[in-house]
């Protein structure tokens, strides 16, 4: 997936990415196991989703709990990122890091 996502847009694929394709797939997954394009049998499917074979780092299945968010089964799902020099990069947790973090933070006049 990575080497078509740079193949196609000439740049690296970025956590945002990786997210973004993620959340589509989960979307696509549930419409197709719903059958239909009925928004109440995709929110059912949604709510059956019990996805383990996905991109994410440091993350288990993907489920969602009775109010519709998401189950978080690893303490470490989140990825920090801060703008340096105009561009996005992330910073957090060190091994997916493309750079240390800025801190503290400078100025928005900066």
């Amino acid at each position: 997936m990575r080497d078509r996502f740079e193949s196609l847009y000439g740049e690296e694929m970025r956590t945002s990415a990786v997210l973004a394709y993620q959340a589509m797939y989960i979307i696509a997954d549930a419409v197709e196991r719903a059958g239909s394009a009925d928004t109440a049998a995709i929110r059912d499917a949604l709510a059956e989703t019990n996805y383990a074979d996905h991109i994410l780092p440091y993350s288990g299945p993907i489920t969602f709990d009775d109010t519709g968010e998401t189950e978080v089964a690893s303490p470490v799902v989140m990825v920090v990122m801060q703008v340096q020099d105009g561009q996005i990069v992330q910073v957090w947790p060190t091994d997916l890091a493309e750079t240390e973090p800025i801190f503290p933070c400078v100025s928005w006049g900066e």
